[in-house]
């Protein structure tokens, strides 16, 4: 429900408020959900895409084979020797595609730690605001009692 609730662009304290939870549990889901994301994305970039990256490139091979052995065989008829010859052509602007294209997946894996980073970099300053708050309300009240409510 945090999910569905972010997404529609709600706060976290609308968010608790309509689900009748703590400001700090929704802060915790939400932190939750974020690692679930960046795990997900990891194992999408490193794992997932090079392997995708290989299928379409061995698929492609196997069409431009199967494709130059039907131009070479003699029964075949003229016409499905042109489109052969077409689907070779496009095999190979595919192919070019993908390895000047390559560069996108170093990209995104670039995009991934850069944003990995910043995500860290947003929390470690939201954990420093939680720490300064704490020492200022702990100030306050130390103040507080120290006056004896003279003020």
């Amino acid at each position: 429900m945090v999910l569905e609730f972010i997404s529609q662009g709600r706060t976290e304290r609308e968010i608790a408020s309509i689900l009748k939870i703590s400001l700090a549990t929704v802060s915790r889901d939400l932190s939750f959900l974020n690692k679930q994301a960046q795990d997900n994305l990891k194992f999408h970039i490193q794992k997932r895409l090079p392997a995708q990256y290989r299928e379409c490139h061995n698929g492609i091979n196997q069409v431009l084979k199967l494709a130059w052995n039907m131009i070479l065989t003699d029964s075949v008829n003229q016409s499905n020797r042109l489109q052969a010859l077409s689907l070779i052509s496009d095999c190979y602007r595919y192919q070019m595609d993908l390895s000047t294209n390559a560069g996108i997946i170093e990209e995104a894996m670039k995009f991934y730690s850069s944003s990995l980073n910043s995500i860290n970099k947003m929390h470690k300053q939201k954990q420093d605001v939680i720490d300064n708050s704490k020492i200022i309300v702990g100030e306050l009240l130390n103040a507080d009692e120290t006056t004896n409510g003279v003020f």
